[in-house]
């Protein structure tokens, strides 16, 4: 049977903060209901990343899923990505996202957009129209050893990187890294035996070196 809810919570207009590497989440307002045993949410939304955000989940018996989509501006993904990419790339596109936090500590969280809508100005074979969609998707692990994580990218089936982290104080460093052109379907990426070492490796048509 389903346990009764012990109660019901809402919350509105609040600037959430979730560390100096994310942009404040804005205008937050959610319906929060309670049990003996859980937490859910449900109609929660907010503007995150310069656009309109919501959220659903809660606690599960192996910890906490959240579920998100949302609509982000170039402009706006701030500390998240490097100011150079950044000039590279003009628009919004439509996102989804999720977040699993187990009861163990680990963390994982995907992403994922079309980028519909994002004009990509980078040497081919990257660029894009924003009319043009191509997945993007990036994926981060904790968990996998104390201090490490592990961050995997994917752009359309044309380009995939892997950066294995490893805490160093109070900054995480990249280990090793392995960015594959082309690389076949399924399967984790080739990663340099040695530390602090990049992996490049695949086929492209062409590559126009000065343009870089």
């Amino acid at each position: 049977p389903v346990e009764p809810y012990l109660v019901m919570e809402y919350v509105a207009g609040n600037t959430l903060r979730l560390g100096a590497r994310l942009p404040p989440i804005e205008r937050a307002a959610a319906r929060v209901a309670f049990t003996e045993s859980s937490i859910q949410v449900r109609d929660a939304s907010a503007r995150f990343l310069g656009g309109p955000l919501r959220v659903i989940g809660g606690t599960q018996r192996s910890g906490v899923v959240l579920s998100a989509n949302g609509t982000f501006t170039v402009a706006d993904l701030g500390p998240l990505l490097d100011e150079r990419w950044r000039r590279a790339a003009t628009g919004s596109a439509r996102y989804t996202a999720a977040v699993r936090m187990s009861r163990e500590g680990g963390v994982q969280v995907a992403f994922e957009s079309s980028l519909n809508g994002v004009a990509v100005n980078l040497p081919p074979p990257l660029a894009k129209s924003a009319g043009e969609p191509r997945l993007l998707r990036v994926a981060l692990v904790q968990g996998e050893g104390e201090g490490r994580d592990r961050i995997s990218l994917g752009y359309g089936p044309m380009l995939r990187a892997e950066l294995l982290r490893r805490r160093e104080g109070d900054a995480m460093v990249v280990d090793r890294s392995a960015v594959a052109f082309n690389p076949p379907a399924g399967g984790r990426l080739r990663l340099p035996a040695r530390a602090d070492s990049t992996l490049v490796y695949g086929t492209l048509e062409r590559l126009e070196l000065d343009r870089w």
